[in-house]
C-alpha cells in the first residue's frame, strides 16, 4: 500500500500546484464603461494602464468607480485533494490498525478496510470541498469614497501583489 500512497500523494501535490490563481479585474468607470478581464500593467500619475486582448489601454484613475475581481472557486480541487486525502490516510489506518482479525473478525477484516477507505473518501472529500469553497472570495474596491492619492496607492498594491512583489 505504500507503493500506491506515494504516487497519489506525489499526483496530488502536482494537481493543486500546477494552477495559478487569475489576476485579471473587472471595474466600471462613472461613465458606466466597464472593462472586464483586464490585466493591471502599470500606474502612472495620473492614469491606470491594463492590458485588454493584446493591447494596453489607458484609464484616468479619478474615472474609475469600482474594481472587482472574480476569484476561480477551488471546491471541486479542494473536493479531490480531500477524497485523496482521505482515502490514503484512512486506508493507511485502517492497515495498520493491528486487528489482522478484524473487528468482525477473520474474512471481515478486507471489508472493514474498504469500508474505512470509503469512509475516509466521503469525509476527506467533503471537508476539501467546505475549505475550497472558503477560499475562492472575491475581491471587491470601492473607489467613490477614496481620493486620487488613495486611488494609486489600492493600485499600486494590488498592482505589485498581482505580479507577485508583495
Amino acid at each position: 500500500m505504500l507503493r500506491l500512497s506515494l504516487p497519489l500523494m506525489f499526483i496530488l501535490i502536482v494537481y493543486t500546484s500546477a494552477f495559478g490563481q487569475a489576476q485579471s479585474w473587472t471595474f466600471v468607470t462613472y461613465e458606466d464603461q466597464p472593462y472586464s478581464e483586464v490585466v493591471l500593467y502599470q500606474v502612472s500619475a495620473d492614469s491606470l494602464y491594463v492590458k485588454a486582448f493584446g493591447k494596453i489601454h489607458a484609464v484616468h484613475i479619478d474615472s474609475i468607480k469600482y474594481m472587482k475581481r472574480k476569484r476561480e472557486s477551488y471546491a471541486g480541487r479542494g473536493f479531490i485533494t480531500g477524497m485523496i486525502t482521505g482515502g490514503v490516510l484512512a486506508n493507511r489506518i485502517a492497515v495498520n490498525s493491528g486487528y489482522e482479525n478484524g473487528f468482525l473478525g477473520g474474512f471481515a477484516y478486507g471489508v472493514e478496510i474498504i469500508i474505512g477507505t470509503a469512509a475516509g473518501i466521503i469525509g476527506g472529500g467533503i471537508l476539501g470541498y467546505a475549505l475550497g469553497s472558503g477560499f475562492s472570495k472575491d475581491e471587491f474596491y470601492d473607489f467613490s469614497t477614496r481620493n486620487l492619492q488613495e486611488k494609486k496607492t489600492l493600485l499600486t498594491k494590488l498592482l505589485n501583489r498581482s505580479y507577485g512583489d508583495e
